[in-house]
């Protein structure tokens, strides 16, 4: 399984159409309006730049502290 996840193909985007892609990429200041690429490479400049700024600095957290973030926020849940 873990071999065929690796190579599986995100379709989020199989949706949009090139204009679209291109529109998104110059909205957020990824590319310039003169731009122009094949679909699969603006939907690797999409990519890329999305799980860039998605990263979480929770994954970097060491265990003990995971806990006692999860144990307080839990416990206000329920308070």
């Amino acid at each position: 399984m873990q071999d065929n996840y690796h190579k599986a193909k995100s379709t989020v985007f199989s949706g949009w159409h090139d204009s679209e892609l291109r529109d998104y990429l110059v909205q957020h200041g990824l590319v310039k309006s003169d731009y122009a690429a094949q679909r699969d490479d603006m939907i690797k400049l999409i990519g890329d730049k999305y799980q860039a700024s998605t990263s979480a600095p929770y994954l970097a957290w060491p265990d003990a502290r995971l806990r006692a973030y999860l144990r307080d926020h839990v416990s206000r849940l329920y308070a």
